[in-house]
């Protein structure tokens, strides 16, 4: 970093490259680059660079573990679990794993993982969850002609913009609902405001 900068390095038989000419150019170019990524970077892109893939991997599961540990397998099976803004389908792959029938609503189409694959080519008995590549509005289960007394749960990990629709619509069907929020798109929701007020600008003032 300092030689990148100054063109110079404090240290004496330095293990590390340093890159001459036309390459410190490139190289300053480049980190200039990795900066800007890193400022332009939603909540969610820092959380996964910061926490891991492998770490960000397991969360559906835990996420569909403790569903059924709050709510109960009798319960959820009397109807259909509803996974908004689920991207390409991994809680409601994980949910469908212990017998549930689950959709997940996204813009974006399905996608398994390669482990994902084996291991529904393995069971084929396992349940398939739908698909509707949309967007979850509150009026979305009436388009769809699916009756609301036909969800027993509509859940949201990390939905983003779909947390308030779906949270708006839980409420006013009445069906139960379980949201993990994530980015706060602060500047994309200036309405958002506290009791006493104040905007919204952190996700601890989200959940709150």
């Amino acid at each position: 970093m300092a030689y990148l900068k100054t063109g110079l390095c404090p240290r004496t038989a330095c293990k590390f490259l340093h890159p001459k000419g036309e390459e410190v150019a490139r190289a300053r170019e480049e980190q200039e680059e990795v900066a800007r990524a890193r400022r332009e970077e939603t909540e969610e892109q820092k959380r996964e660079r910061q926490v891991g893939r492998e770490d960000k991997g397991q969360r559906a599961k835990v996420f569909a573990d403790w569903l059924v540990s709050v709510w109960g397998l009798a319960r959820l099976e009397r109807g259909l679990v509803l996974d908004i803004a689920g991207g390409r389908g991994d809680l409601a792959f994980e949910l469908a794993r212990r017998g549930l029938d689950c959709a997940t609503v996204d813009p974006r189409p399905p996608k398994l993982k390669r482990w994902q694959a084996k291991f529904r080519k393995k069971h084929p008995e396992v349940k398939v969850p739908e698909h509707y590549q949309d967007y979850f509005s509150e009026d979305f289960l009436s388009s769809r002609a699916i009756p609301s007394s036909s969800v027993s749960l509509v859940v949201g990990l990390h939905p983003d913009e779909a947390t308030e629709p779906l949270v708006s619509a839980a409420l006013a069907l009445g069906i139960d609902f379980c949201v993990i929020p994530c980015c706060v798109f602060s500047a994309s929701f200036p309405s958002r405001r506290m009791e006493d007020g104040s905007g919204v600008s952190s996700y601890q003032h989200f959940c709150k």
